[in-house]
């Protein structure tokens, strides 16, 4: 997903643009369609989300090891930049993995805690 912010102007309503999300992605030559979000944090600003044309699923490799860290961390995938996406462990106390059954998500999980503890 590639998310595009730009500054809405005042009186403008993030609603409006929504309905109009389908000829957005149209007049893109877009397939996937374009998607109008809030963005948390920054007032004024809204976001259009594309679908990217191909999916990369990162290699485990490219996430690399952990920085200097005090708690052990889980790399969740990467940033829209390509640098990992990592939570250290204390302020993760839950996490919800989707996927298919029988698509090893609890394995491979595991396996992602037990070498960031092995890294450190």
């Amino acid at each position: 997903m590639i998310q595009i912010p730009f500054f809405m102007r005042g009186g403008s309503q993030i609603q409006d643009l929504q309905s109009r999300e389908v000829d957005l992605a149209r007049e893109m030559g877009l397939e996937g369609g374009v998607r109008i979000t809030n963005l948390p944090g920054r007032p004024g600003y809204a976001a259009a989300e594309i679908p990217r044309q191909e999916r990369r699923v990162p290699h485990i490799r490219e996430l690399g090891p952990p920085e200097e860290e005090s708690y052990p961390s889980i790399a969740l995938g990467q940033t829209l930049a390509g640098e990992p996406y990592r939570v250290e462990l204390d302020q993760l106390p839950h996490l919800l993995v989707a996927g298919r059954s029988g698509s090893w998500r609890l394995p491979t999980t595991r396996l992602d805690v037990i070498r960031g503890v092995a890294y450190r």
